[in-house]
């Protein structure tokens, strides 16, 4: 069964690589560039072809540039709302548990006063069963990126940068400064596109707090 199968999927990239070869690349492209980001997401999956030409730098950089122009004409203005809720019992070492994790993330317009137009998203991030959960922050967004950080308590150290439209969460490793490596300090985190090396960055600047102690 997996044979046929096997031959099945053969043959019908077979036959997608055929029209790709009768239409110009051109054209391809074009029509790939006007399809919104899930979809395109899709197309990498029809045959190695196309996968190749999405996945190019050249491809991406063009694909976003029209969207962000169209994003910036018709700004929406966004909110982010993230609720988790849940019952609280305290165990033995007076360690705290959350029991009936609820959690909910949506996004409304701005301008809606009547907030009756939102959608609810799928958050990556999954709430612990315990009382110290995650209390995380919007650093930025950049192109369709969201960065959290979880640092409102000062020595938090988990930086996150998700893409809802794919529904990819990529966490980034601890910084090389933290309370346990150089004592007390404060940070600040940024997050944008640098164009120089095309690619994303997020800067962390930190500021060493000396403690001054009185005879």
């Amino acid at each position: 069964m997996d044979n046929i199968q096997d031959i099945a999927q053969g043959m019908q990239e077979f036959k997608i690589e055929a029209i790709s070869c009768t239409f110009p690349q051109e054209i391809i492209q074009e029509i790939l560039l006007r399809l919104t980001v899930k979809s395109v997401i899709k197309c990498i999956s029809v045959c190695k072809t196309w996968r190749s030409m999405i996945i190019n730098q050249s491809f991406i950089r063009t694909h976003l540039n029209p969207t962000v122009h169209v994003n910036n004409l018709n700004a929406s203005h966004l909110f982010l709302i993230h609720r988790v809720a849940g019952k609280r019992s305290v165990t033995m070492f007076h360690k705290a548990l959350v029991e009936d994790v609820l959690e909910e993330v949506y996004s409304l317009h701005y301008d809606n006063k009547a907030f009756d137009e939102y959608s609810k998203i799928e958050f990556p991030i999954a709430p612990k069963q315990e009382l110290y959960n995650r209390h995380l922050r919007v650093v930025g967004t950049c192109n369709g990126l969201i960065c959290f950080a979880d640092d409102i308590f000062r020595y938090g150290y988990d930086i996150f940068i998700w893409n809802p439209a794919i529904r990819k969460l990529v966490t980034l490793p601890w910084p090389g400064v933290t309370y346990m490596t150089h004592g007390g300090y404060d940070a600040s985190i940024g997050f944008g596109f640098d164009a120089n090396t095309n690619d994303y960055k997020v800067v962390r600047l930190v500021t060493y707090v000396i403690l001054f102690h009185h005879p």
